[in-house]
């Protein structure tokens, strides 16, 4: 199953892909609404957990600290699911922004979680 989440003003496009098992979450993710990150966090754990994914790929150019809350979360329940031994994060990031690069660093650390970063 595939699935596809456009991207906004405010929160990140969402690409699932069956046949490669590669998830990708891209853009800007700046939503204030925490029902609303809630509710994307849930559908995205959802479609991971259907998918059987085994590639994360993350490529936000700028998260704000309610996104960080749910890049966590959605880490977290990686980390937690029993096919965590397939499962690889992959973290882009461009070379001069050592904001994005600390914050994969600290969530490798934080959640004991392999994520391979990777500058642009």
């Amino acid at each position: 199953m595939d699935y596809f989440r456009k991207a906004t003003i405010t929160s990140p496009a969402v690409i699932m892909d069956a046949k490669s098992k590669s998830a990708l979450i891209s853009g800007i993710s700046i939503c204030t609404d925490t029902v609303a990150y809630k509710r994307f966090v849930s559908e995205i754990k959802d479609h991971l957990n259907q998918f059987n994914f085994t590639g994360l790929n993350i490529k936000l150019r700028v998260f704000n600290a309610q996104a960080a809350k749910a890049i966590f979360e959605l880490l977290s329940s990686i980390r937690n699911s029993p096919r965590n031994n397939r499962s690889l994060v992959h973290w882009y990031c461009e070379r001069s922004d050592a904001e994005m690069h600390e914050m994969a660093s600290d969530y490798s650390e934080l959640l004991d979680l392999d994520i391979n970063i990777t500058f642009n």
